[in-house]
């Protein structure tokens, strides 16, 4: 009925569109805000795991801070072993309303784990001093 080309193209066609699209990239957080345990700060963006390049990027905007500091997000992943593994990844903001978070990273454990927001932390910089 086929040739045998097309054959082997509609072969291709329907084992690459069963392949799930989580196995490229894991959407972490969309569409809401993520705040710390005090709400003193707020991020409104999107955090997802690429894991073709083992990173990760955090894209959006701050919702609310109280002043300048650094934003804490500790992402968390299990080893193929059971092993629980953390990474923290600390972003220098400015404090101000729609201030632009821009980040893209590489955790460790990259190819044995895929990542999820562990929670987010906030310490204004009369702290980090």
């Amino acid at each position: 009925m086929f040739q045998p080309s097309i054959r082997l193209l509609l072969l291709a066609y329907l084992l690459v569109a069963s392949i799930p699209s989580y196995a490229l990239s894991k959407t972490i957080v969309s569409g809401r805000s993520i705040c710390d345990q005090t709400e003193t700060a707020c991020f409104d963006g999107s955090i997802t795991w690429y894991k073709n390049r083992k990173d990760i990027t955090i894209n959006g905007r701050l919702k609310r801070a109280v002043e300048p500091g650094k934003l804490i997000f500790m992402f968390s992943g299990h080893l193929t072993t059971g092993e629980q593994v953390f990474h923290t990844q600390k972003i220098d903001i400015r404090g101000k309303r729609g201030e632009i978070i821009d980040a893209r990273f590489k955790p460790p454990f990259s190819n044995q784990t895929i990542w999820a927001l562990h929670r987010l932390g906030y310490l204004p910089n009369e702290m980090t001093q």
